[in-house]
């Protein structure tokens, strides 16, 4: 039977680590997150849940011995987990608090060796923080993702807030109401789940209320919500043959239509991200312009792409049409130019686009690629000397 074991003097750091691995492996196919948003789209948020995992595998480890090593290595996973999404600090403040309120891992972590971790994790933000307030209006950009406005009321942030952890959670908890069983299990860490769970809520639900934000998604839950396993699993023993199957089932499904969505895209006539020919149409780019010192583009995931089809350019992101002047600095006689593409297919280039295309004084010129196993659509580039 599945059960979180008694995290008690015979179970040392190590042992709780790879028991948890394991665990969670198992327990990874029954968050959508995961197993499907993770492969198909997912940056950030992966590499923010992989230090939310660290960080929480380490406070528990705390429990039982805290020496230097385990100060220093914390300092480093708060501040790298802080660089990797800013949404880490939710579950890292919630961690802390849950912490705290134990009288066993409050010994840890209200010392003075916890200002070993302070002082790296600060070190290790500080180069990020300097740009971020050299840098405000960019970095602050994509806020507009969470839907902030005054005139709606709390109730509809809320809401939506409750809709993304329910999606989030939704497999998971099918599984367990499926292979629980009526007896319950003893765990020393019942308890603490349970209240980073509630702590983890409350902050949410502050922030929401606080900031007025109506658009959570689900996706950014990954880095929050991952240790949702355990806590189902400190509550009830599962069946594993049932458990197992319904992980299995759905990992053979993934497995099918993770690539089946690029595959036969000219079937079902709506094409990804993937069937995208960025390489042929960066190879077309490179017999026109050849090797640019620059690359300016206005969409993320294009710039992304260009980079690795250029790696010896520098790329720049541009955000807003405030910062169109700026690319009037030229670096002596190098190549420079400026690219977008349509991604609504057929829309054309995008408004920022179009004041570039104003600002420099010259048309953009296109070059189009039949989409990657999809012949009967063509992807666009437009691109126009800086």
């Amino acid at each position: 039977m599945l059960s979180v074991p008694r995290v008690g003097e015979g179970m040392t750091p190590l042992t709780l680590l790879v028991g948890a691995l394991a665990f969670f492996a198992l327990n990874a196919q029954l968050i959508p997150q995961i197993v499907w948003e993770a492969q198909r789209d997912l940056t950030h948020s992966v590499l923010a849940t992989v230090f939310s995992m660290w960080t929480l595998w380490l406070v528990l480890a705390m429990r039982q011995q805290a020496d230097t090593g385990k100060y220093i290595a914390l300092g480093i996973l708060v501040g790298l987990g802080f660089l990797s999404k800013y949404n880490y600090v939710f579950f890292l403040a919630a961690l802390l608090l849950t912490g705290l309120s134990f009288a066993e891992y409050r010994r840890q972590l209200w010392t003075g060796k916890i200002l070993i971790s302070f002082a790296i994790a600060a070190a290790l933000v500080a180069p990020h923080a300097y740009w971020l307030l050299m840098h405000v209006g960019t970095a602050t950009a994509s806020v507009g993702k969470l839907g902030i406005n005054a005139s709606v009321t709390p109730a509809a942030g809320l809401a939506n807030l409750f809709e993304a952890a329910f999606q989030y959670s939704i497999l998971l908890l099918a599984a367990w109401l499926l292979a629980r069983r009526s007896d319950s299990v003893e765990s020393m860490l019942r308890p603490f789940f349970a209240r980073l769970l509630l702590i983890l809520a409350v902050l949410l639900t502050l922030f929401v209320l606080v900031s007025g934000a109506t658009q959570i998604k689900d996706r950014w839950m990954q880095p929050l919500l991952f240790f949702l396993p355990f806590v189902a699993i400190s509550f009830s023993r599962l069946r594993p043959s049932v458990y197992a199957s319904l992980s299995l089932v759905v990992m053979l499904v993934v497995a099918l239509f993770l690539p089946g969505r690029t595959l036969l895209a000219e079937s079902v006539g709506k094409p990804q991200r993937t069937n995208l020919p960025y390489h042929d149409l960066a190879a077309e780019l490179r017999l026109r312009l050849g090797e640019p010192a620059l690359i300016v583009s206005d969409k993320e995931f294009l710039a992304g792409n260009l980079r690795l089809a250029f790696p010896r350019s520098r790329i720049k992101v541009l955000a807003s049409a405030a910062e169109i002047p700026g690319l009037a600095e030229k670096t002596g006689d190098k190549i420079q130019f400026f690219v977008t593409d349509d991604p609504r297919h057929g829309g054309g280039p995008s408004e920022l686009a179009r004041a570039v295309e104003a600002f420099v004084g010259h048309s953009l010129a296109r070059v189009e690629r039949p989409m990657l196993y999809m012949p009967s659509a063509a992807h666009s580039l437009y691109w126009v000397r800086l």
